[in-house]
């Protein structure tokens, strides 16, 4: 976890030193050892914007060595949560328009996934990967009229998590504990 959150802080700031603005969030996630699978989290201010971000993550230094997916998804989704990046994904990604490959990209000896052609000498760490960006944001030209997401109200949901708390978490209401008193 804690090379996930150093990696993370320290991609933002180049990020940041590139000049990309509205960066709300940088996740490296601790599933592909805190390199391979980055998240980043923006503020849309001009079309191209996201895959900007993107682009730019994956090829500075901390976010280039080794990576292999990166995401960018709108501030409202949090890039901590798998859940979250998921639903972006599946909501706001066509597949077909969405995903850029990028081919013979900077890796490591250490991916298990690509070949190693460093047996000659000058070629010691000679590995590339591909990678992808994956652009999970709302189309920036449908912003204007993109579907809002539908939520209960924040009352109606506390009220259904309150009658069936138990049913839920597996751990019994307060209201119940007082009536057995």
């Amino acid at each position: 976890y804690h090379k996930a959150l150093a990696r993370s802080a320290t991609t933002w700031d180049y990020l940041d030193t590139a000049g990309v603005p509205g960066i709300k969030g940088v996740w490296r996630t601790e599933a592909g050892g805190s390199r391979l699978f980055n998240i980043i989290c923006i503020e849309q201010r001009y079309p191209g914007h996201a895959r900007q971000a993107g682009f730019i993550a994956q090829h500075v230094r901390e976010g280039g060595y080794a990576n292999r997916f990166t995401v960018v998804v709108d501030d409202d989704i949090d890039p901590t949560s798998w859940n979250e990046v998921a639903w972006a994904m599946s909501t706001r990604c066509d597949p077909a328009t969405d995903i850029d490959i990028q081919r013979r990209t900077w890796s490591t000896p250490l991916d298990p996934l690509v070949e190693f052609h460093g047996t000659e000498p000058g070629l010691k760490n000679l590995t590339f990967n591909s990678r992808a960006l994956i652009d999970a944001t709302i189309p920036y030209e449908r912003m204007h009229n993109f579907p809002k997401v539908a939520e209960a109200p924040r009352e109606y949901t506390e009220e259904i998590i309150d009658k069936w708390r138990e049913v839920i978490t597996g751990v019994e209401s307060k209201e119940k504990e007082t009536v057995k008193e």
